[in-house]
């Protein structure tokens, strides 16, 4: 069991490595309700398919999640566990 939590731990850490690679992205966290929260410059385009791509890659990953917040990087706060802000867009699993 180990070993599984182990990979899932690194599996997270890659991913949200991943994401803060786009230069956009100001944070990115896995709250403790399993949602995968990400701040992204709002440029006032449509975020719906920026958040269905993180929700592809955390499968990629093999990160299992709820779903995609993705928060307007000018306002978001992220705290142990949580993230708020103004929503851009949203996705379940």
């Amino acid at each position: 069991m180990a070993n599984s939590t182990s990979s899932t731990t690194s599996g997270t850490s890659a991913l949200l490595d991943a994401i803060k690679e786009n230069q956009s992205v100001g944070n990115a966290i896995i709250t403790d309700v399993g949602m995968l929260a990400v701040s992204v410059v709002d440029n006032g385009m449509d975020k719906t398919p920026m958040a269905k791509m993180y929700l592809r890659m955390a499968k990629e990953y093999g990160v299992d999640i709820k779903g995609v917040k993705l928060l307007d990087a000018s306002d978001a706060t992220f705290e142990q566990g949580a993230a708020y802000g103004k929503e851009l867009a949203k996705e379940f699993n």
